[in-house]
């Protein structure tokens, strides 16, 4: 961890001169694609997101899982996106359709602002089966066999 504080120092002073008076929230837990950020990382202003119904504040469980179900349709990006009522980058990841280019939002967030980097299908994989490992380590199946969080 300790090679990568510098690094994520260098993502967090790019985001924030992408556009002044903006600041980066951090999520010292779970420091994404650092490296990948900082070489390939591209801004995305696009006025016409397409929101799906999801859950707030699962956005890398929400792509991983329409990724799985739609791998043809769908491209992985992750980064983080500008919050408009706050002004604030946050870590996020989100999709990309396929037929038309067009970013897919997952959570809810209202964001015209995305910074990040667009997976390749072997960099997907990867991803899909990290987040769908971290669902499992955290959840059990019910009678019904959906994964609820684990108890205790």
């Amino acid at each position: 961890m300790a090679r990568s504080v510098p690094a994520l120092a260098r993502l967090f002073r790019r985001l924030e001169r992408l556009l002044p008076g903006c600041v980066v929230v951090p999520n010292p837990e779970r420091p994404r694609d650092v490296e990948r950020l900082l070489s390939r990382g591209v801004l995305w202003t696009s006025p016409d997101v397409r929101h799906l119904p999801a859950r707030p504040n699962f956005c890398h469980r929400t792509v991983a899982l329409k990724r799985h179900r739609h791998p043809a349709r769908y491209d992985v990006a992750t980064g983080y996106y500008l919050a408009t009522n706050d002004a604030a980058w946050r870590q996020h990841s989100w999709l990309v359709d396929k037929r038309n280019e067009q970013i897919v939002e997952t959570t809810g967030n209202d964001a015209t602002h995305y910074f990040g980097v667009r997976l390749d299908d072997r960099e997907a994989s990867v991803f899909v089966n990290n987040e769908l490992k971290a669902e499992h380590r955290t959840q059990t199946p019910n009678r019904q066999g959906r994964l609820e969080a684990k108890k205790g």
